[in-house]
């Protein structure tokens, strides 16, 4: 894909079985505006830090039903509040996972992981 609307806000690529390798692009997209990303059903195993980049105004992020073995926020996310991640394969959400990064976090969905 050559992009999306720049305006867009919602976006859903759940059930696609995405390479991980689309991930990274997604951020050239220039979907800055970008308010709910679903991602879920994909098989991914990981997220790249870099695809949150570009997206201060996300506050939606759901990415139930992959292989995620681990969840990593490096880039400061203050409207981020709810994440779905049920259904996965992570082990630990410890401090490396970066959730200082994410102060409006609300809702923690992380059911049916590897806790």
């Amino acid at each position: 894909a050559t992009g999306a609307p720049h305006n867009l806000t919602f976006l859903d690529l759940s059930e696609n079985m995405l390479p991980a390798s689309a991930l990274p692009r997604l951020v050239d997209w220039r979907i800055s505006n970008l308010v709910t990303l679903k991602l879920a059903g994909n098989g991914l195993r990981s997220l790249p830090p870099e695809l949150f980049k570009g997206l201060p105004k996300l506050c939606a992020l759901v990415v139930n039903d992959n292989k995620l073995k681990a969840l990593r926020f490096e880039h400061e996310l203050p409207e981020l509040n709810t994440i779905i991640l049920s259904g996965n394969r992570i082990d630990s959400l410890g401090p490396e996972t970066g959730f200082d990064k994410l102060p409006g976090l609300k809702k923690l969905s992380a059911s049916k992981n590897r806790l």
